[in-house]
């Protein structure tokens, strides 16, 4: 009994041996974080920015982004284009387009709604040629070789006047996207 007693005691005291200070300081260690590199940025967060400004009128540029990574562009509505396309019933907003991403942007400018006067609203009308279009009408690419412009034809009904445009990029949503005060 008194080996057993003796056995129990060296236990009790190998096993406090250590000094306190140094089980605080391993606790007080953080985990090591996973972190970039000095200057690096999460590239997603950095291109799915919402529009910048929010707003503008003719004339001013909003910096938007599509849903690929990359893709950014600044957007100039530069003026209006009364009565053009096929027909007198269309309305040409005219764009001044420049890539400033990483990526080329290759798509169609269909996310785009124009709301008039009256309150109604028309979609960009894809596939409709004008004087002014320039290629806005189909597949477009714009990369880094300078800014591109042409004009995104709307369906005009009668006399009603233009208020606002919305345009987004790629498959972003439409309210989602850049908003000129056209009127």
């Amino acid at each position: 009994m008194a080996k057993l007693i003796a056995i129990a005691v060296l236990t009790v005291l190998v096993a406090g041996c250590g000094s306190k200070d140094d089980g605080q300081a391993a606790a007080s260690t953080p985990a090591p974080t996973a972190t970039f590199w000095e200057g690096d940025q999460d590239v997603e967060e950095e291109y799915h920015q919402p529009p910048q400004p929010a707003s503008g009128d003719v004339g001013d540029t909003i910096t938007m982004t599509g849903s690929n990574v990359g893709v950014r562009m600044r957007v100039t509505v530069t003026g209006l284009d009364d009565h053009t396309g096929p027909s007198d019933g269309y309305l040409g907003v005219k764009l001044r387009m420049r890539s400033t991403g990483i990526a080329v942007y290759e798509s169609e400018l269909r996310n785009a709604v124009v709301r008039y006067s009256d309150g109604s609203r028309a979609r960009a009308a894809f596939g409709v040629m004008a004087s002014c279009s320039n290629g806005f009408q189909g597949h477009m690419r714009v990369g880094d070789k300078g800014p591109v412009a042409g004009c995104v034809l709307f369906k005009r009904p009668g006399d009603a006047q233009p208020e606002t445009m919305r345009l987004a990029l790629e498959t972003q949503p439409v309210q989602e996207g850049g908003l000129w005060r056209l009127g």
